[in-house]
Order: structure tokens, then C-alpha cells, then sequence
């Protein structure tokens, strides 16, 4: 029961090694150069969870985040952002989305919690 998760970075080197811990890890990856193609697959494929890079040339991770707001909901929540960039405006418009955030270099434990967290199914509604 592999969970298909979308891999978006601009940086090889940064998705090749993600892409060996999620295989080791039994996780099914989709690995995309950068946003467009990467929202693309996004809104055609099912994922279980969208891994993207904050700063990429073309479609930033905001801009592909606000796209999947509104076309793809459900998987805009379950959405973990990535960024190396610890003073830009990116940063900011990520944390206030509420989703996620890791700050490069991150340990594989914080991208755990940071998947569990996003892939936990939303409590049922009460009332």
C-alpha cells in the first residue's frame, strides 16, 4: 500500500536523494524538474501528497500551491513545502498557508513528521 507522493524540485541532486529515501521508505515517487510540470501531473494523476520546493524557475511551490487550492483541494492540503531560502517572501506566504514547511538541509525525520502530518485522514465531522 505504496502512497503516491509528487516530487517537485528544481534541484537534481536534492530530488534524487529524495527520491531514494522515499523508495527505501515503500513510498511510490513522482519526480518532476518544476512546477508546471509538476502541477500538470498534479492535477491528472492521483497523489497522496504534493512535496515541492518553494523557489523553482516558471511556476513557483505558492503559485503551484494557490493553483491546487482551487482545483485540487483536498491534495492542496496534504502539500509540504521545501526551501533553502530562510529570509525571502516565499517563506512567509508558505508558513501563512499553513502547510508544512521544511527548511534545507532537514533531517529525515522531520520529513516524516512532516508527511504523517499531512496524510493523517481529517477527523470526521461531529455535530
Amino acid at each position: 500500500t505504496g502512497r503516491r507522493i509528487c516530487l517537485i524540485d528544481d534541484d537534481a541532486a536534492a530530488r534524487a536523494a529524495l527520491e531514494r529515501v522515499f523508495a527505501a521508505e515503500g513510498y511510490e515517487v513522482s519526480a518532476y524538474v518544476g512546477g508546471q510540470a509538476g502541477l500538470a501531473a498534479a492535477l491528472e494523476q492521483d497523489f497522496d501528497c504534493v512535496l515541492t520546493d518553494l523557489r523553482m524557475p516558471g511556476l513557483n511551490g505558492i503559485a503551484l500551491h494557490d493553483a491546487l487550492r482551487r482545483d485540487r483541494p483536498a491534495l492542496a492540503a496534504r502539500t509540504v513545502f521545501m526551501t533553502g531560502d530562510v529570509v525571502g517572501s516565499a517563506l512567509g506566504a508558505a508558513t501563512s498557508s499553513g502547510q508544512p514547511v521544511l527548511v534545507k538541509p532537514f533531517g529525515l525525520e522531520r520529513l516524516e513528521d512532516a508527511l504523517v502530518a499531512v496524510l493523517r485522514p481529517s477527523p470526521a465531522p461531529t455535530g
